[in-house]
């Protein structure tokens, strides 16, 4: 993760940014986004707890900014996409760093991702999720494990009912 990434998911902007500043965008934005609240939750929690230890490993000796960026509402459009995409069937879903990519069986569900902002990537034959002005500054071509061992990988929680019903056939008690 980059600072900028790490700042836009928190939704700060401005010059001489606190960590005190960024805890309590850190707070605010897990009260929002909170598992229990929004289907998304959980993944937008593991992206917002990555941008929080990011931002306490950053020298705060210097002055910290983010005022070039207009990228603070990323955190709802990612909410929005993942929310989207989880009424999907046959599709696996993975946040890298602030990136979704979407694999699978995504062919039937083509319109449906395009319509929630979703590209295709032709060389990793993967769809992935960014907001329009998130715009990457790197120009090399990564392949997808590259990309998991830079940003870390998390794998979205499927379908809870099919989940509860694979359990329940097995003889096992779902965890809540």
């Amino acid at each position: 993760m980059i600072l900028k990434d790490a700042l836009n998911l928190l939704g700060i902007i401005g010059d001489n940014i606190t960590l005190k500043q960024c805890k309590n965008a850190y707070r605010s934005m897990m009260m929002k986004y909170h598992p229990d609240r929004n289907p998304a939750g959980l993944e937008i929690a593991k992206a917002l707890n990555a941008a929080w230890d990011y931002i306490q490993k950053l020298d705060w000796t210097r002055p910290v900014s983010n005022k070039y960026s207009d990228d603070i509402h990323y955190v709802e459009a990612l909410s929005a996409f993942i929310n989207a995409m989880l009424i999907l069937d046959g599709i696996l879903i993975e946040v890298c760093g602030s990136w979704v990519w979407l694999s699978g069986d995504t062919k039937p569900h083509k319109d449906t991702i395009k319509a929630a902002g979703g590209k295709w990537a032709p060389k990793k034959q993967q769809w992935y999720f960014r907001p329009k002005e998130w715009k990457s500054s790197n120009h090399q071509e990564w392949d997808m494990d590259r990309i998991r061992d830079s940003f870390g990988s998390q794998g979205v929680a499927r379908n809870r009912r099919r989940e509860e019903e694979t359990a329940k056939e097995k003889g096992l008690t779902f965890a809540r």
